[in-house]
């Protein structure tokens, strides 16, 4: 094969490889994001009883 042809291939592979690294970090933000609200309701709900 080419070297030219070689560089444009691995140069997609890293592109797909970033955007999944990219959507699964994104998917895991959601997650600690839900936590942190559930968390501050629970701390709302404590100063209000107080």
């Amino acid at each position: 094969m080419d070297p030219v042809v070689k560089v444009v291939i691995a140069i997609i592979g890293l592109s797909v490889f970033m955007r999944l690294r990219h959507s699964f970090r994104k998917s895991r933000m959601g997650d600690k994001a839900e936590r942190i609200n559930t968390k501050l309701e629970e701390l709302r709900r404590k100063r209000d009883e107080e």
